[in-house]
């Protein structure tokens, strides 16, 4: 599920399935914190084996930058993507080493920083 119209601040998230008997059940609640541009630029698999898919959705900005570091906070990737040229990126993380890393997405002054797992 993709929420495309995210509120900003802190939110929660659940989802119900229905099975063909009527029998309902519900997922865990979680928690998802949503600042001004973490719509903007979205990217899946996470966890991810092979590929990394960035999406650049809803922006005006000619230029997005793109850095991701890994836990030691090294450089590990960095790229200037223009949304109006581009509106999907792939990735190429099959050679990465497994564990976590870090996004961090800079749009006109403003950065956010999200997790990303390489398995």
């Amino acid at each position: 599920y993709f929420d495309f119209n995210p509120i900003k601040g802190i939110s929660y998230y659940r989802i119900k399935q229905v099975d063909l008997n009527g029998s309902e059940t519900f997922s865990q609640v979680r928690t998802v914190r949503f600042d001004e541009l973490m719509g903007w630029v979205t990217y899946y698999p996470n966890p991810a084996k092979n590929n990394i898919t960035f999406n650049l959705n809803q922006t005006n900005a000619s230029d997005i930058e793109i850095k991701i570091t890994n836990a030691l906070g090294q450089s590990v990737w960095f790229n200037h993507l223009n949304p109006q040229i581009q509106k999907e990126y792939s990735l190429d993380v099959s050679h990465w080493t497994r564990g976590a890393y870090f996004v961090n997405v800079k749009i006109d002054g403003k950065s956010t920083t999200s997790k990303l797992i390489i398995e």
